[in-house]
């Protein structure tokens, strides 16, 4: 027998409670703030549950075509590569690769043509602007960085800066006579004898190589002709800012900042120096002259009036590292302020290094590295020396740090960003890895393969 539907009677209450007062405005409107806040919690919540987890901090973006003997030089997203004559291009090519897409932007060839299949001197790349300078043996291409396209070439090593012009210098030599002579070669950043050799009796006529004197020439950089020339000076440096000039320390001692597109006197101080045995260093906004290499002033470079003076302890150079002035002095880095010029500490070490919004102490092999060091008293902060093979970068980008695992086919990558005092671990990659370069964004390096290419963050 089939049951029939089931009906539940649920009747009707007759004993309903009495019906509670209807709440109050105020109390109301806080009942409806508490719904709403639990609700857009519950929302965050729920969308934040559901968010993909974050990808992997170090990505392989290219592996762009590799030459022997190629030079490279990553700036930003972009990286730039100057290539070796070979059996198909008789000429030496740059080319633009963009790693963001992965694709080539352009190839220019450079120079003239060379049948010869092989290494060649060492090519320096630098782009300033939207200029790419490529220095090869005796010239510099100055080529459009949009297009490829070669604007003009220098016959001399080109300083880029602002507004489309370049620095040039040459060695100013001095011809004299007598029976004998010692030709004597300086070190012009540290101010040490790196060479010397006695011209023998009998000999008339010798060549004396003065103390950092050269000629400075501005040309422009779209069209490779000279602007002006100093003529023999002690020394003449490009200055930063967004009108263009240039440092130069006269003959006879004066100090003086030019127009670097008209050579026009825009500002002068007699008397700086004694004669042309002086040296000059750009610091930020500061114009360090040093006097016999111990004696140093430091002059405002918008007005030439002196802000400072310091004696060093010994015969020494001074120039800009970050934050404060550096001098280096007999095995030791000496730090200045570059307000007052009072001393705040010192640094065992021939020099300190500037990178990635660092100091940095170097170790005992080239490009070696061993701590961070505070600018403002010279103690030690962060210890690289597990990380002894550092990561160039072009500009002020963070500093990247690598190290080869205890795999012979792997590297690690980390990352000390401007003023941290932790390192940031990236991962790892399968190639041990030599050469690296670092922007803000990428990381190129040479590896068995050849160049390689990641992303960061």
């Amino acid at each position: 027998m089939s049951a029939g539907p089931v009906v539940i009677d649920l009747g009707v209450r007759t004993h309903e409670p009495p019906a509670e007062p209807a709440p109050s405005r105020p109390a109301l409107a806080r009942h409806l703030r508490t719904a709403v806040t639990a609700l857009v919690v519950a929302l965050v919540l729920a969308v934040g549950g559901s968010a993909p987890p974050p990808g992997p901090a170090l990505v392989e973006v290219a592996a762009p075509p590799t030459s022997i003997w190629q030079q490279e030089l990553l700036v930003g997203d972009r990286l730039y590569v100057v290539h070796p004559p070979t059996e198909r291009s008789s000429r030496r090519t740059v080319t633009a690769y963009d790693l963001t897409r992965g694709a080539d932007l352009w190839t220019s060839p450079i120079g003239v043509e060379n049948r010869a299949v092989g290494p060649e001197g060492a090519a320096s790349l630098s782009v300033v602007g939207d200029r790419v300078l490529v220095y090869t043996e005796d010239r510099t291409f100055v080529l459009d960085a949009v297009s490829g396209r070669v604007r003009a070439s220098v016959p001399h090593e080109v300083e880029g800066g602002a507004a489309g012009v370049g620095l040039s210098r040459d060695g100013a030599w001095v011809l004299g006579a007598g029976e004998s002579a010692e030709v004597v070669a300086v070190d012009p950043a540290t101010g040490e004898i790196v060479q010397s050799f006695v011209v023998p009796p009998g000999v008339s006529t010798w060549v004396t190589v003065t103390g950092g004197a050269v000629t400075g020439s501005i040309s422009d950089l779209d069209t490779g002709g000279v602007l002006w020339s100093t003529g023999p000076v002690a020394a003449a440096e490009l200055l930063p800012g967004e009108s263009p000039s240039v440092a130069v320390l006269t003959a006879d001692g004066a100090l003086e900042v030019r127009d670097a597109r008209t050579g026009a006197v825009r500002r002068s101080r007699a008397g700086v120096v004694d004669g042309a045995a002086g040296r000059l260093r750009p610091a930020g906004d500061l114009v360090l002259v040093q006097d016999d290499w111990a004696t140093v002033t430091a002059y405002a470079a918008g007005t030439l009036e002196p802000v400072w003076d310091a004696v060093l302890p010994g015969r020494g150079a001074v120039y800009g590292c970050g934050a404060v002035v550096c001098a280096a002095v007999d095995g030791r880095t000496l730090l200045y302020d570059t307000g007052s010029g009072r001393p705040l500490g010192e640094v065992v070490a021939n020099h300190l290094d500037s990178r990635g919004g660092h100091l940095l102490r170097l170790g005992p092999r080239e490009g070696e590295l061993e701590h961070t060091v505070d600018p403002y008293s010279g103690r030690p902060l962060v210890d690289l020396s597990d990380w002894p093979e550092p990561v160039i970068p072009a500009d002020g980008s963070p500093l990247v740090l690598t190290r080869p695992d205890r795999l012979p086919d792997r590297a690690w990558f980390a990352v000390l960003e401007p003023g941290a005092t932790r390192i940031r671990m990236l991962g790892t990659v399968p190639h041990p890895v030599t050469g690296c370069q670092s922007s803000a964004t990428h990381v190129i390096c040479r590896t068995e393969g050849g160049v390689r290419a990641w992303q960061y963050r």
